[in-house]
């Protein structure tokens, strides 16, 4: 694990990590047992978004991994950091992925597996909404006193509601995918800008999307509600099925009916950790095939074009246009 702050490494050795989970991973070794020489399979980019591409860069450099995982967002919302992020797509060293874990927990599988069966027919729209306090990522980081401290206090960064909560313009862009409709293609956007105190960021974002199948829905994100809702509903012409993350601490749930059924309500039980074990059971799957012969949904691609309707979202809500790419 590295850092250039020494005391956050102190801080999550002997902090953050046993608070969460019990006690120290004595396996785990900190910068200053490093010797230069190591090799790594798997290199974790989870610095802030504005210095993704610069360690990227160097970890595929200095170790070429096989797999770099990159947190999301993956850039800031800009065209020259998404240009870059094409170019490092392009780079076939190792095999790049976002961390957008929750396209790979239980919940999203069980969701998937009932679209290939047919029962909501033809899709219609798709429709999420992804709102959340961002309370607690402060609580989770206590030295961080308001989104004044970091980059979450700056839409150009890549904080604010439409970057940091992007899974849910990731999700929609995913089962759009899934269902055949192909990536996003057109957004139209607007925002609640919060502009005092130091931050210069969106607190709630409404975006309209529509795919390159034709395929139309909405998202909307922000970082103020409580309790929070994230969800997503794919309607069609004969029934209609909802994924909630998250709909109480310990549970996902798919909530579906067919054409003349009555609703069912699927839970699955879940830890906190579960929100990321399906994404790190797909790296160790990925590594033991080598990482070429699995299309992985974190591929970068899809990331890409993540990016790109979030930077559109920007640019809709100041031109005041529809956005198309």
């Amino acid at each position: 694990m590295v850092d250039i702050d020494d005391q956050a490494l102190g801080r999550t050795k002997n902090d953050t990590y046993p608070g969460r989970y019990g006690k120290w991973d004595t396996e785990i070794v900190l910068k200053d047992s490093l010797t230069g020489d190591e090799e790594f399979d798997f290199v974790i980019v989870g610095t802030p978004p504005d210095i993704h591409l610069e360690n990227a860069q160097y970890a595929l450099a200095q170790f070429e991994p096989k797999v770099l995982l990159l947190e999301k967002p993956a850039v800031p919302p800009d065209r020259a950091s998404l240009q870059s992020l094409r170019q490092l797509s392009e780079d076939k060293r190792s095999l790049t992925l976002v961390g957008y874990n929750h396209l790979l927990v239980k919940a999203t599988k069980r969701v998937e597996k009932l679209l290939q069966s047919g029962l909501i027919g033809e899709p219609c729209s798709i429709h999420v909404r992804w709102v959340e306090h961002w309370g607690g990522i402060f609580r989770a980081h206590p030295w961080l006193a308001g989104p004044q401290d970091s980059y979450l206090g700056s839409s150009s960064r890549g904080g604010g509601a439409c970057a940091e909560h992007s899974h849910g313009i990731n999700l929609w862009a995913h089962f759009s995918n899934f269902l055949g409709f192909g990536p996003i293609a057109s957004v139209s956007a607007t925002m609640s800008m919060q502009k005092v105190g130091g931050v210069d960021y969106d607190q709630t974002v409404v975006v309209g999307l529509t795919s390159r199948g034709g395929l139309g829905g909405s998202v909307i994100q922000d970082v103020v509600t409580s309790p929070a809702e994230k969800m997503i509903r794919v309607q069609g012409v004969k029934g209609f099925i909802e994924l909630h993350i998250s709909i109480d601490d310990e549970h996902d749930a798919v909530i579906y009916a067919g054409q003349g059924q009555k609703r069912q309500e699927e839970w699955i039980g879940k830890t906190r950790p579960d929100d990321f074990a399906g994404e790190l059971d797909h790296i160790e799957e990925l590594l033991e095939s080598g990482s070429k012969s699995i299309r992985s949904s974190l591929a970068l691609d899809h990331s890409i074009n993540t990016m790109e309707a979030i930077i559109a979202a920007h640019e809709s809500h100041q031109k005041g246009v529809l956005v198309s790419f």
